[in-house]
């Protein structure tokens, strides 16, 4: 997750030094969906999924409970932490609108 952080954070900040620079402008868009997914994807997506694959729940009994995922619904949540993270990262830089 530090990784992922760092990433998008140095992305965030090319994207303002593209803003500064008209004839680079067509950049913005990719570092803001590049941080974006940094930082929604990398740093906290994976974060959380590797906790829950860490996660173990035993009965009173003491047996395993079996714990499966469903792929096409982490696929959908990685997409959408992606997403979330490039809107968040494209609303605080602060003449993107």
């Amino acid at each position: 997750s530090v990784i992922g952080a760092f990433t998008g954070l140095t992305s965030v900040t090319y994207a303002f030094t593209v803003l500064r620079q008209p004839h680079l402008l067509r950049w913005f868009l990719v570092y803001t969906v590049a941080s974006g997914c940094a930082i929604g994807g990398v740093a906290v997506w994976s974060m959380h999924f590797v906790g829950m694959q860490a996660l173990s729940l035993r009965t009173c009994a003491g047996d395993l409970v079996p714990i499966h995922f469903n792929v096409a619904l982490t696929i959908v949540s990685l997409v959408a932490a992606c997403a979330i993270g490039t809107v968040v990262c494209y609303l605080v830089t602060p003449s993107a609108r």
